[in-house]
């Protein structure tokens, strides 16, 4: 027999039910092959050699073909074993177990085919301890055993101490509410309503009870009085509200009023636009269009061949054959574009085209783009001119079947304008609340070209024309050849918040691309007042933000924009930067700054942002408020409950932040209940009077230390310079009487851990001091307390590794450990830690936000689907409601927004048209994720804005758990709001995805867009400039603006790349996507934040700057981290940099944790500490350490080997890499001489690493050893 082990001396455990009684056991064969194997034969019987007896119960055996159960009895010390066909254990009583119930066993696995000679029926009886010739000889039994425990399991089949049983509802380690509906009733109909009050059943509240007539839950809505469709804003007067939505004052009357702003309809007597003549002209005579347009009542045009035709005719544009050009005019030194419409041109292909100067009849070709002959359209592209003078345009066509192609001259000649001289403007300059609406230009040249305008130079972005011609445009009015005035469009005036200065310039032909100001421009300037210094204030304990009136001026540095007084207190190497109106300080190492110290500018260096070096200048100084939030943050209090009366312990606290604001520990303690005992009191004294001197955040208990048979409160808290206090924390302990043989420990509590994100928990075992025990043979088990989620019962080891998606979000865990001595059970020690997972926010989404725009004539789909709750998988959502609200905004006299009722105009059956309310709306009241509003109905030239609320409406079926989760953690609901442009006709359909959280500046920024249209459209990429929003110039990362596109009626996408370097971390930009076709335009939005990467001051070493390579144990601590508020919980990755090779870098753990520290044994050396600081939203930073740390070869004891191979064993075991592997293997490659040992090490650590992946020498070093002979 060659008999051999899966599982080396493992230690396993044997699950039994809590009802017992019809325990059928387990197959001998099927338990032995569990963790044994035999090439020759598949059936292996056991040897017991241990059969422990507890409270839980006892082992039996039975033989086959036997109905009978034998106890197993094994007395001696070292006793015989017996083989058995199966086991059992018996359950004794229904209380309570814990893990010290557990019933060990061991056994070998016996070959009884093979042991002809010795076998006695189906027993065997050998004698221990083995002779070992009985052994290797015929391999009868194996060299291994197995050892473990039979424990109970609760109704889930996890091992646990806390039984979980069915509830009153069958539901296992329910909490017996799932059967109950929310008025407490069994099995009931109650439910929580969309305002999450509980109606129905048995309450005597009906389903709407809450709600408003709106729709929504805060009452901002009021229903009419003895009107039940009648819905009006609770801040607004009714008289008011029904006027503005029906202009007769009768509410629901249909009365509008027309495009001539009459109103009409309703009770009013008026018939819709009567006042209209038949040019579309209100109050005219209709002489301003064509007869036929007026005669025919505005149904036919007069198309290009001068028939009178409907536009849909077949021979409309079809009676000749002929061709015009707008622009008709254009600026000497500037190229241009002439777009090309025909008649008759449905018979040609792509013609050759030619410009011909009248003068000096000169002619050039012309580029030819975008022909369609069946709309009869093209572009023309010609040169820049330097003279001006008037020019005739020709084409020849090619006609399918003629061989000769047919000429035709363009019907407009086109005209090419000098640039008028300028002599003066009035005004030169303005206050910003006083801009005039008139600039008046004097000069010589100017004609009434019926195309005259004005520019100015964009010093800043002045009107969306910046971003595409590089100057702002305006009409002007023609006064005489010497005069002209340049018309300031009102939304400017409205609009201009900023000082600045620009260029003017007047054309005689509208502006094009490329247009360059003359060399007689003339300046105009807007002045404001200079933004004001308003405050100054610490955020966290390492940053301060000073905050202005306006946005400010960019600084390289903090005494580009401080006085030098101030930038003294900064401490070393302060950083200043600017976002917005905000002046955002980093404090340095050795910053004196504090709570009411002074803040000074600097004389003549901020000013309004965008403003040149003559705007007024930010002056003055602030006093420092101390922080209104908590900079430092607790992460652990490492204390054993109870330590054994000869003991000495180490507490360990851990508090993160404060910045670059040194953390002070205060210590103390108390007795944990009321003692008169002098000696008891004294030995207080002493150590609160010891406790003071301690600072950092470490506090040693000596043996001295605590009476035996008393308990103690021990506290701790931090303080800053900056005078913050952060909250204090406390632990039990209890200085138990008499030893404590075995000891473990799990560390502090762990907070906010991301389930998404793999968890690694490893227990310290310690023995007491005046115990004398072998902690190798220790085994450990692992539980989730009453929690049927977490199976944690295949972990067996010291450290367990929980996978992603074992625990789900906004929930506690306790993970309790224990651990056995394995050749006595009676020593044991358990140890807890609670975990509490990061809660996220529900996420309501909506596809196109923030912005649409549509036609009136097109259905209007808002789709809400892409909704989610990031803490519950998609088969957990059945109780979530999408509910929609819409307001209508529209603009009150002084140009402010106002919100309104939604009233949809629906067409019936009969052709009448109705009004009803949005939430009265039959399509949209079953809260569903995707809605559709008809054609129509909703009014032309009208912005709405819609709210989703994606919210928990909890119903029978769902337990408490998800009732403590959403209402208590305030998760009950998000919101999502898109407005809606309604224009007249069929606008394209702009949309930009949504970009969830904020954006990792480590990365290129793309942003897609998509449009539809159904007529030739352009489209434009901008960056809006205003209050709080970074500015870029996007005309460097899109190569789609001024480019024209088909419009055949599908998706064009339409992307815009912003390379990572340009973007500043921190800021945020808001991106617009404007697509522009002959009829219309639309405009979709898009707001981007940049994360900034957290802040830290240094990595800090413990354990000196020498030592032996994997021996002594170094401390590296990321020290003074801070960030946003909503980037936190931080997460460090430790690693080593080779000082004498700086590209050789070693990382320490596998993974990144949430812990800020770490403690490891380093290879042989010259290295520092470094760390990656990572926030929620992936911005990294990391940060090196100054000090060297020297480490000289270890020496490879066969202490330290045995240590070695057990750590990397666990790392390995745990499912992860193992970076100790990889240390070691470094250190071997720099020895001259390995030893055999050594060598063996190297082997078993290439066997652990079977699946994974060594490079470059420290593999090539384990293949070496493997393979002597190569």
């Amino acid at each position: 027999m060659a008999m051999g082990s899966l599982a080396d001396s493992a230690w396993s455990t044997i699950k039994v039910p809590l009802n017992a009684d019809d325990n059928q056991g387990i197959e001998v064969h099927e338990a032995v092959s569990s963790f044994f194997s035999d090439a020759e034969n598949s059936l292996l019987g056991m040897c017991v050699i241990r059969a422990q007896e507890s409270d839980l119960g006892w082992y039996e055996y039975k033989l086959a073909g036997s109905r009978t159960w034998v106890k197993i009895e094994i007395e001696d010390p070292n006793p015989g074993g017996k083989a058995f066909a199966a086991f059992n254990v018996k359950r004794i009583a229904d209380t309570f177990w814990s893990r010290k119930e557990a019933t060990g066993y061991s056994f070998l696995a016996w070959d009884f085919e093979e042991d002809k000679d010795n076998k006695a029926g189906d027993r065997l009886s050998i004698t221990l301890p083995f002779c070992q010739e009985c052994i290797d000889t015929d391999y009868v039994l194996s060299q291994a055993y197995m050892t473990g425990n039979a424990m109970k399991v609760n109704c889930k089949g996890v091992i646990s101490s806390s039984p979980l049983v069915d509830d009153v509802c069958g539901v296992c380690g329910g909490d017996g509410k799932s059967c109950v509906d929310c008025n407490g009733d069994k099995d009931g109909d109650a439910i929580y309503n969309k305002c999450n009050i509980c109606v129905g059943g048995e309450t005597n509240r009906v389903e709407t009870e809450g709600v408003d007539c709106n729709g929504g839950c805060d009452n901002s809505y009021r229903q009419f009085a003895n009107l039940d469709d009648g819905c009006y804003p609770s801040n607004m007067n009714v008289q008011k509200f029904i006027r503005r939505e029906f202009c007769d004052g009768v509410w629901n009357s249909g009365a509008k009023l027309d495009d001539c702003g009459v109103c009409t309809g309703g009770q009013t007597g008026k018939t819709f636009n009567e006042d209209m003549d038949a040019c579309g002209v209100c109050n005219g005579n209709s002489d301003t269009c064509s007869s036929c347009y007026a005669e025919s009542g505005g149904t036919k045009e007069e198309d290009d061949c001068g028939n009178c035709l409907q536009p849909k005719d077949p021979e409309f544009n079809k009676g000749c054959r002929k061709f015009d050009i707008s622009p008709k005019s254009g600026n000497v030194d500037v190229s241009g574009e002439l777009e090309v419409s025909g008649a008759g041109l449905d018979k040609f292909s792509l013609p050759e085209c030619s410009i011909t100067n009248d003068e000096t009849s000169a002619s050039s070709f012309l580029q030819v783009s975008d022909y369609s002959a069946k709309k009869g359209t093209f572009t023309l592209s010609y040169g820049a001119y330097e003279a001006a003078g008037t020019f005739t345009i020709s084409c020849k066509f090619p006609e399918k079947g003629e061989d000769q192609p047919v000429s035709i001259t363009a019907t407009s000649k086109l005209t090419i304008y000098s640039f008028p001289t300028l002599s003066s403007i009035t005004p030169s300059s303005a206050d910003l609340d006083a801009i005039p609406s008139e600039l008046t230009i004097t000069g010589s040249g100017f004609q009434d070209t019926g195309s005259l305008y004005c520019f100015a130079e964009c010093t800043i972005t002045i009107t969306k024309e910046c971003m595409t011609l590089k100057v702002a445009t305006f009409e002007a009015t023609f006064v005489d050849s010497g005069k002209v005035i340049c018309n300031i469009p009102d939304k400017l005036r409205k609009s201009a918040k900023i000082s600045f200065t620009t260029q003017i310039g007047v054309a005689l032909a509208k502006p094009t691309r490329g247009i360059k100001l003359p060399d007689d421009q003339l300046s105009f300037s807007l002045v404001g007042p200079a933004p004001t210094f308003d405050s100054a204030e610490f955020v966290g304990g390492c940053r301060v933000v000073l905050t202005f009136s306006d946005t400010i001026t960019e600084v390289d540095s903090c005494s580009d924009a401080l006085s030098s007084q101030t930038v003294a207190k900064l401490g070393d190497s302060p950083e200043c930067s600017v976002g917005g109106k905000y002046l955002k300080i980093k404090l340095g190492k050795s910053s004196s700054l504090s709570p009411d110290d002074s803040i000074e500018i600097k004389e003549n260096r901020l000013r309004q942002r965008g403003t040149d070096s003559s705007a007024n200048h930010v002056s003055g100084s602030r006093v420092v408020a101390a922080s209104n939030e908590k900079s430092v943050k607790f992460e652990k209090l490492e204390c054993p409950s109870s330590i054994g009366s000869c003991d000495s312990y180490t507490v360990k606290a851990k508090f993160q932040g404060g910045g670059c604001a040194e953390l002070t520990y205060v210590w103390d303690i108390e007795l944990n209940s009321d003692s008169s005992d002098g000696a008891v009191l004294s030995n207080l004294q002493d150590m609160k009077d010891k406790f003071q001197l301690v600072t950092t955040n470490q506090l040693e208990l000596t043996s001295d230390d605590m009476i035996a048979g008393h308990s103690y409160k021990i506290s701790v808290h931090t303080t800053t310079l900056q005078g913050e206090t952060s909250e204090q924390k406390s632990a039990i302990i209890e200085r138990t009487v008499g030893d404590q043989p075995l000891q473990i420990s799990l560390g502090g509590d762990i907070k906010d851990h991301d389930p998404s994100k793999p968890l690694a928990i490893g227990s310290q075992v310690s023995k007491s001091m005046c115990a004398s025990l072998d902690l190798d043979g220790l085994a450990f088990g692992w539980e989730a307390e009453s929690t049927a989620d977490v199976d944690l019962s295949r972990f067996t080891r010291s450290k367990i590794r929980i996978p992603p998606g074992y625990m789900k979000g906004g929930s506690n865990y306790t993970i309790k450990v224990l651990a056995m001595v394995i050749n006595d059970m009676s020593i044991t020690a358990e140890a807890s830690v609670t975990i509490s997972t990061m809660s996220q926010d529900l996420v309501a989404k909506i596809a196109r936000a923030p912005l649409i725009t549509t036609g009136s004539d097109s259905k209007l789909v808002l789709d809400g689907s892409a909704s989610y709750d990031p803490d519950r998988g998609d088969d957990e959502n059945d109780s979530i409601y999408h509910i929609w609200t819409c307001e209508r905004v529209e603009e009150d006299e002084e140009g402010n927004e106002e919100l309104g009722a939604c009233l949809l105009s629906l067409t019936d059956t009969d052709g009448s048209t109705s009004f009803v309310s949005f939430s009265d709306y039959q399509d949209v009241v079953d809260a569903k994720s995707i809605i559709e509003l008809p054609e129509f109905s909703l009014s032309t030239n009208t912005k709405y804005q819609f709210t989703l609320t994606y919210k928990y409406v909890f119903t029978v079926s769902v337990t408490a758990v998800f009732t403590l989760t959403y209402f208590e953690n305030d998760r009950s609901s998000a919101t999502k709001e898109i407005a809606v442009e309604v224009k007249e006709g069929s606008p394209p359909k702009v949309s930009i995805d949504e970009i969830e959280g904020s954006h990792n500046p480590n990365k290129d920024l793309v942003i897609a867009g998509s449009v539809l249209s159904p007529l030739d459209f352009a489209v434009t990429w901008s960056c809006v400039e205003g209050e709080g929003y970074e500015v870029l110039d996007v005309e460097a990362f899109s190569n789609a603006n001024g480019k024209r596109y088909g419009g055949n009626g599908r998706a064009v996408s339409v992307a815009l790349v912003v390379a990572a370097e340009f973007l500043k971390p921190g800021a945020t930009y808001k991106f617009e996507l404007d697509a522009t076709h002959s009829d219309n335009f639309a405009v979709a939005a898009l707001e981007v934040t940049v994360n900034a990467a957290p802040q830290c001051t240094d990595v800090t070493n413990t354990g000196g700057t020498s030592g032996t390579a994997l021996t002594d144990e170094f401390t590296a601590v990321m020290e003074g981290c801070d960030d946003d508020e909503t980037d936190f919980p931080l997460t460090y990755r430790f690693y080593t940099v080779d000082v004498d090779n700086s590209d050789k870098v070693t990382y320490l753990t596998a993974e990144s944790q949430l812990a800020s520290e770490i403690s490891t044994k380093l290879s042989a050396g010259v290295r520092k500490f470094g760390c990656q600081v990572c926030d929620i939203n992936k911005a990294c930073a990391d940060y090196v350490s100054d000090t060297e740390l020297t480490l000289s070869n270890s020496d490879f004891t066969t202490s330290n080997i045995d240590q070695i191979l057990e750590d990397a064993g666990d790392d390995v075991a745990l499912g992860g890499e193992s970076p100790l592997i990889s240390q070691v293997l470094d250190n071997v490659e720099s020895m001259d001489d390995p030893t055999d040992e050594v060598k063996e090490m190297v082997v078993t650590l290439g066997d652990m690493l079977t699946s994974s992946t060594l490079s470059g020498i420290n593999a090539q070093l384990v293949v070496c050893f493997l393979m002597p002979e190569a």
